[in-house]
């Protein structure tokens, strides 16, 4: 229930897709320092039915509470012209709710909420099978992180970092296994097989 004064906005559709495509400003040569994470009192729940992308770097100013729920998965990526790995910069209380959560394949991605919660959990439900990723690398920073869900990051790295609380909570899963699935992992060059990111296979 939005609050006087409280700003309070909610986005649903089958699948949604979160991207910043802006690609960083110059300014006499000189990159434009990224915005900063700000926060206040407004609201932002994005409802997904199928699936969420988040394409980052993304940053949230003025928010109080940001929402990404998804009844399928919701998928951590960066954006192709970013030239880094992706990220959601925030101010404000996360709540991630999906059946899993997990970078892409050989993607670095960082969910930042320094100072603030983080709450993690999963609809009810058998488990999905294992993401098509691999090699992604997804970190969660904050002062709390209550991990209630499905973090999974095959053959990659999940790291969480808390300040205050870190809570590992029953049922939840937080996973780097393959669980025996087999992944082509990278590009055929003719003669080599290629991991991603490499010139030399």
């Amino acid at each position: 229930t939005a609050q006087p004064g409280q700003s309070v906005a909610r986005l649903s559709a089958p699948w949604l897709s979160w991207s910043n495509s802006q690609a960083a400003l110059l300014v006499d040569q000189l990159q434009r320092a990224p915005l900063a994470a700000s926060g206040g009192t407004a609201s932002l729940t994005l409802q997904a039915s199928q699936r969420l992308d988040v394409n980052g770097p993304v940053v949230t100013q003025g928010m109080g509470q940001l929402t990404l729920r998804s009844d399928g998965d919701l998928m951590l990526q960066a954006f192709a012209a970013s030239g880094a790995g992706g990220r959601i910069s925030t101010a404000a209380d996360l709540s991630l709710n999906a059946r899993q959560i997990y970078p892409a394949s050989d993607t670095p991605f960082t969910i930042d909420a320094t100072g603030r919660r983080i709450d993690i959990s999963m609809p009810a439900g058998d488990a999905p099978d294992q993401p098509w990723s691999a090699g992604g690398r997804l970190s969660m920073q904050a002062a709390t992180i209550a991990q209630g869900g499905r973090l999974r990051a095959p053959e990659g790295s999940l790291s969480l970092t808390a300040t205050s609380s870190l809570q590992l909570l029953a049922g939840s899963e937080t996973s780097v296994a393959a669980a025996g699935r087999s992944y082509l992992f990278g590009t055929w060059t003719g003669d080599r097989w290629q991991a991603p990111g490499s010139t030399n296979g």
